[in-house]
C-alpha cells in the first residue's frame, strides 16, 4: 500500500495535507469523492502537472465559498468564478499524488494568493476606517 500526497484547500482558508492512501481496488478517484464529500466532481485542468478537483454541485449544496481557492487559481493568470467548497490537488489524472515539482509550483501559487488575499483585507480595512472617520466627521 503506497500513500499519495494530496492537498486540500478549505473553505477556512487553509493548505492541508490530508493522509490518502492507495489501496489498489476499485475507483482510484473514488478518494476524491470522499476528500469533497459529494457524489459529483469537476476537474479543473491547471498548467504543469497538477489538477484541481472540486464539488460540482457544492454551490447547489449551499457549501460555503472558498476565496483562498478562487485566489489561487486567479495566480495562473485566467478568469476564474467563485468557487465554492474545498478543492482538492492531486497529480493530472487523479489517481495519482503531488510531486516535489508540483509541491514547489503550490507552494509558489499559494503564497501569491494569500499575499492577494490579504492586500484585498487591507484595503477591506483601509476602506472600512476611511469611511468611519468620513461619518464622524460628517456629525
Amino acid at each position: 500500500m503506497t500513500q499519495n500526497v494530496y492537498a486540500m484547500i478549505t473553505t477556512s482558508g487553509h493548505l492541508t495535507f490530508p493522509e490518502v492512501q492507495d489501496t489498489a481496488r476499485g475507483d482510484p478517484r473514488q478518494r476524491l469523492y470522499t476528500l469533497l464529500d459529494t457524489t459529483t466532481i469537476e476537474r479543473v485542468a491547471l498548467p504543469g502537472t497538477m489538477a484541481l478537483w472540486v464539488d460540482e454541485e457544492a454551490m447547489i449544496n449551499r457549501k460555503p465559498p472558498n476565496p483562498a481557492l478562487t485566489a489561487y487559481l486567479a495566480t495562473y493568470g485566467r478568469p476564474v468564478r467563485v468557487i465554492y467548497g474545498n478543492g482538492v490537488l492531486t497529480g493530472q489524472d487523479g489517481t495519482t499524488g503531488l510531486t516535489v515539482d508540483d509541491g514547489q509550483t503550490l507552494d509558489y501559487h499559494w503564497h501569491l494568493a494569500r499575499k492577494q488575499l490579504d492586500d484585498r483585507a487591507d484595503r477591506t480595512r483601509r476602506t472600512t476606517v476611511a469611511l468611519a472617520t468620513d461619518d464622524l466627521a460628517a456629525l
